[in-house]
């Protein structure tokens, strides 16, 4: 092939490219803004939602079949795929006059989606002084799990709660926009998931 021809075609395959990865949405990865990205030097972060809620709730522990008494605090980070994060605090009181004044104290790891979320952690219970594993699960107003207490066993429980659902991402009320050279447009449904928020994607003008 001569030159000038390999010329030609590095040229028409350059242009294929550059037209390919224009439709795609693959060259906007570093076009998000605030509010729901940054720019950390040429790295891309999206921003999810934090939300804290405190709670209340009444569980029913079938080893021990006693009522129980639960409030605590819960803090998540929703992600744009939905995936929550989080921890969460709680302390439980027995119903009981005797123990009432000695809960069980726990903080948990929170990993899952908007709708079911696993929890793990360590606690004690201060009215022995025992520690004791924990794990379990959380739906919007309801929970069930077991806690293992050193020397004591296995304690399984379920119960209702005031906890509903983590938040979605969110915009905050603010509008998103663009660095220079790019556009704020709709996202085609082929477009990455991780260069989208809220439907919206930066594409720079062909």
């Amino acid at each position: 092939m001569r030159l000038k021809d390999r010329k030609w075609l590095s040229a028409l395959i350059a242009f294929c490219t550059a037209s390919l990865v224009g439709q795609t949405g693959a060259a906007v990865a570093d076009g998000c803004q605030p509010p729901w990205c940054e720019l950390p030097g040429n790295g891309y972060q999206e921003h999810g939602t934090w939300e804290t809620q405190g709670f209340a709730g009444i569980q029913w522990n079938f080893t021990d079949a006693s009522p129980e008494l639960v409030v605590g605090l819960r803090r998540t980070d929703t992600r744009s795929d939905d995936e929550v994060v989080g921890g969460k605090a709680d302390l439980t009181f027995k119903l009981d006059p005797k123990l009432f004044l000695t809960p069980t104290i726990r903080g948990l790891a929170v990993v899952g989606g908007r709708e079911i979320q696993g929890e793990a952690g360590i606690g004690l219970r201060t009215s022995d002084g025992k520690p004791l594993v924990a794990a379990g699960v959380q739906v919007p107003f309801g929970n069930a799990g077991a806690n293992y207490v050193l020397g004591d066993g296995l304690k399984l429980y379920a119960g209702v709660n005031s906890l509903v659902r983590p938040e979605g991402r969110t915009s905050n009320g603010l509008s998103a926009s663009c660095p220079g050279g790019y556009n704020l447009v709709n996202a085609a449904q082929w477009v990455r998931s991780d260069v989208v928020s809220n439907g919206k994607t930066c594409e720079k003008p062909q």
